[in-house]
């Protein structure tokens, strides 16, 4: 995934992230970040 986002000073910053999928073995994935409780 990339994204493009205007900064104050008027350039353009561009960014790269990545979705990654660890384990379905408890069933379809859901979205959103998760925090072990540890």
């Amino acid at each position: 995934v990339e994204c493009t986002i205007p900064k104050d000073d008027g350039t353009l910053a561009s960014y790269v992230g990545f979705r990654v999928q660890h384990d379905n073995a408890r069933g379809p994935m859901k979205g959103g970040i998760r925090y072990h409780p540890e």
